[in-house]
């Protein structure tokens, strides 16, 4: 009887240890909030995504959708191919599905409806084409623009039309849906390993310099850059973690070239924009997370075995200024191409199919002959200034190492050598009014090629910034529901700021604790700390001790769900 007894009693310990196991809190339950997305900056706002494949609005920006939709921003979904190197019905039904899961209705999810092109294909390659060349998909045998699923592409809807299959028409549809919507933010894809976001990202960027060019524009959206393959589809695999990371800097293998931060040279990884993520994205598990959730969609990618590389506990961004004064600017340049200076590409290329492909054709070079070396931008209104940004040579072997800035009240300054990899130099200088010309002329140099990809002027009142975010951090990753062991008394918090916020203040609003500047020493096992900065942004988060059995059972609980999924 006695060993009936012993048996039972083991037998509901390990019973109790199985249910307790199966019962640990797989989503962030904690108080945590930010106001980023809240604000009322961002209220009757739209904005837009643009990206080139069905699953690539998830990679460059799935969370921020969930967010944007979450707080009831129009987000409009716009896909500049079809997909159809795999069946377009399953690509576009598969990005329907997934952004139905975010919050996107279908009537702000458009198609443009160009081919899919592999990069073994070099003969369907809009960006290298003769503008009006009509070219033919090596996989569908069409040339003109479609939809399926009861969808039309984008001209046939707003036009009864479709577009041919050629680089002019591609430019002008985008330019067109961009102009119809008017977004207030554009997130777009940027330049990485895949043919397809290489010419998205590179027409995209002609397109908006085309459009900010026109005479007399004052549309002037807030441009975020984000990669759909370092950050997040080829990004280190980290979710399973007790806290989740924040999104790594990319590995240098993935990299077009591996001496800089990114695939664009000039971005560096100090400077990225951090978004934080939602509420409903936040899990210890894969399962039960809402963008897994939409990834899971895209079963024509097998995206769903990405996961862990693409959720992340904020996604990254760079920022590309729209105000340069450059744009509604007379250039005129004593030799070379002028119109490089203000076409709002920093990179380009004469080849796209190349792995690791050389930057070319970027720069306004004057000639080595030329004795000026002079650019001047002049404006039929006149203009206040504060500040010229220069980004020059990527490559090494040239590059300007000095020059002066004059304005036509007089006024000059002295610029110093430019920063390498084409990084931006930024030259701040006193409010000058009344200004009709600016001339920056290089009086040093180096190199058979010295120029400047990007000339930036700016000057006078600027825009508020819509997205205005304070973020607290615990070893650089943006934190939630903080788990700590049971036997930590201290933890070291930092601030992530961006937009138009001061100065920054830290709180312990629930829980025993104190502040010694960001350092928070714990006394219970429960604390909310929150970040406080003028006009309501803020932050919040929890902070809680747990034992080592609970995060036992977690690490139990992930490694059971990777080999259920196969991951």
């Amino acid at each position: 009887m006695k060993l009936v007894i012993v048996i039972f009693a083991v037998s509901m310990v390990f019973l109790c240890a199985f249910i307790g196991m199966w019962t640990i809190e797989a989503s962030y339950t904690g108080e945590f909030a930010n106001s980023v997305f809240s604000s009322a900056a961002l209220q009757n706002k739209t904005v837009m995504v643009f990206v080139p494949h069905e699953d690539d609005e998830l990679n460059v920006a799935g969370v921020t959708i969930k967010n944007l939709r979450d707080n009831n921003i129009r987000t409009i979904c716009v896909f500049s191919t079809n997909g159809d190197c795999y069946p377009a019905e399953a690509r576009i039904s598969e990005a329907r599905e997934s952004l139905h899961i975010l919050g996107v209705p279908d009537d702000d999810i458009y198609f443009l409806g160009y081919a899919d092109g592999p990069a073994s294909q070099k003969y369907y390659d809009k960006y290298t084409a003769p503008n009006d060349e009509i070219l033919i998909s090596p996989k569908t045998g069409k040339n003109a623009t479609y939809c399926v699923l009861g969808k039309r592409d984008f001209s046939t809807q707003f036009r009864a039309a479709p577009s041919t299959y050629s680089r002019n028409c591609f430019k002008r549809d985008v330019q067109d849906i961009i102009l119809r919507f008017k977004p207030d933010i554009i997130f777009a894809n940027d330049f990485d390993k895949h043919l397809n976001h290489r010419e998205n990202t590179l027409l995209f960027e002609e397109v908006m310099g085309d459009i900010l060019r026109r005479p007399g524009n004052n549309y002037h959206p807030e441009v975020f850059k984000g990669f759909a393959y370092s950050t997040a589809y080829t990004a280190v695999a980290d979710f399973y973690a007790p806290n989740i990371l924040s999104t790594q800097k990319p590995d240098k293998t993935e990299l077009n070239n591996p001496i800089y931060d990114t695939d664009i040279p000039q971005y560096e990884w100090d400077k990225r924009v951090r978004l934080p993520s939602n509420k409903t994205c936040l899990t210890r598990l894969l399962e039960g997370n809402t963008l897994f959730a939409a990834l899971k969609v895209h079963r024509s990618q097998d995206t769903l075995k990405r996961s862990p590389r693409i959720i992340n506990g904020d996604e990254v961004f760079w920022q590309r200024d729209t105000n340069s004064l450059t744009y509604q600017g007379t250039i005129v340049v004593s030799s070379g191409n002028g119109n490089k200076l203000n076409d709002f590409k920093l990179v380009d290329v004469m080849d796209l199919h190349p792995r690791n492909v050389g930057f070319a054709n970027y720069l306004w070079v004057p000639s080595l002959a030329d004795k000026q070396k002079m650019v001047k931008v002049i404006w039929q209104k006149q203009q206040t200034i504060d500040k010229v940004v220069f980004y020059g040579n990527i490559e090494e072997d040239s590059r300007i190492e000095g020059g002066v800035v004059e304005l036509s009240n007089g006024f000059q300054v002295q610029v110093p050598e430019l920063n390498s990899a084409g990084r931006a130099t930024v030259l701040n200088i006193p409010p000058q009014k009344n200004i009709d010309w600016l001339k920056f002329t290089i009086k040093k140099w180096r190199g058979e090629r010295p120029g400047l990809a990007e000339l930036e002027i700016y000057g006078g009142e600027s825009e508020p910034e819509l997205f205005n975010l304070v973020k607290i951090t615990i070893n650089d990753d943006f934190a939630y529901d903080y788990w700590v062991k049971d036997d930590v008394k201290q933890v070291a918090l930092g601030i992530y700021k961006f937009g138009n916020v001061g100065n920054c203040e830290l709180k312990i609003i629930k829980g025993k604790g104190h502040l010694s500047g960001n350092t928070l020493f714990l006394d219970s096992n429960y604390v909310i700390v929150k970040a406080e900065a003028a006009n309501n942004v803020f932050d919040q988060i929890t902070i809680r001790r747990q034992t080592l059995w609970a995060f036992w059972k977690l690490k139990l609980r992930q490694s059971l769900e990777r080999k259920k999924l196969k991951l």
